[in-house]
């Protein structure tokens, strides 16, 4: 197999942060870069948190630290407030942002597919931010958090999750999720080990949720993210677990056919629109 490079992070965030344009006097400008470059920014975030969250450090606490480092500087640049991993200008967004998986043996690196270089004009958005706020544990706002909660509008699905019983190419497990009155079971991308055994522990056949959040129009990309809920009187709080595209380019995204992948899109389309909280 061919070999792909990895990315180098040093040079994405240069690229991102410090460019220049010619601004209206024909001098070079960097904030007339930020100005116009502001999705491409908001993807580079995304793609620098992905790749260092996936990396094996000596000292894992470390994470951390660094990350906060950077995202003060693209704070900075965004005028934006940062919300623990999150920037307010790009919450949907950066709400479906995914672990990236390096395999350092044949360089092959996955992003999620921000890729996407569409205008906001050229995707369905299903969801609404109606509230957020995030409390820092310190004084900086860039460090741990207290406690965080966002509130959000959209199509709700209730769902099931189940585990097949084959491993994927880089012997990860595979999950699915399955609607009751249909027989599509659609992969989803969980967050961590769904399996383990602490208070995060969701288990095949456990009651999730699917809440739809945008969708690219040109390929007909569908995002969702993957939720379950906390036990709470009110029963409106959520808790990401993974997220599942419905991608048509690449059916090794989900793992489904053409038609299954309609009727599932055509599911969701009938889901019911409730207003959560996501903690």
């Amino acid at each position: 197999m061919e070999s792909i490079p990895l990315p180098n992070p040093k040079a994405m965030y240069s690229t991102a942060l410090e460019s220049e344009v010619p601004a209206r006097n024909g001098a070079l400008s960097n904030s007339m870069w930020v100005k116009r470059a502001r999705h491409y920014i908001a993807r580079m975030w995304r793609s620098l948190l992905m790749f260092y969250t996936c990396l094996y450090l000596t000292v894992p606490d470390d994470r951390l630290a660094a990350l906060g480092g950077v995202a003060r500087k693209f704070a900075e640049k965004r005028k934006s407030p940062y919300l623990s991993g999150l920037f307010k200008d790009s919450l949907l967004h950066d709400l479906l942002c995914i672990e990236t998986h390096i395999n350092y043996e044949d360089g092959l690196i996955y992003y999620d597919d921000e890729i996407y270089r569409d205008k906001p004009d050229e995707r369905i958005q299903f969801a609404s931010v109606e509230h957020c706020t995030c409390t820092p544990a310190g004084v900086d706002d860039f460090a741990r958090v207290k406690s965080a909660s966002l509130r959000i509008t959209s199509q709700i699905l209730p769902v099931a999750l189940l585990l097949r019983p084959d491993l994927d190419r880089h012997q990860r497990p595979n999950y699915c999720v399955f609607f009751y009155d249909s027989d599509v079971t659609p992969r989803i991308w969980p967050d961590y080990d769904l399996s383990q055994d602490d208070p995060f522990q969701v288990l095949p056949g456990a009651a999730v949720y699917s809440l739809r959040i945008l969708q690219h129009i040109k390929d007909k990309v569908d995002k969702s993210l993957i939720s379950r809920a906390l036990d709470t009187e009110t029963g409106n709080l959520f808790e990401r677990i993974g997220v599942l595209y419905l991608d048509p380019r690449t059916p090794q995204i989900d793992c489904l056919e053409p038609d299954a992948r309609d009727a599932f899109g055509m599911v969701l389309e009938n889901a019911v629109i409730r207003t959560v909280d996501l903690v």
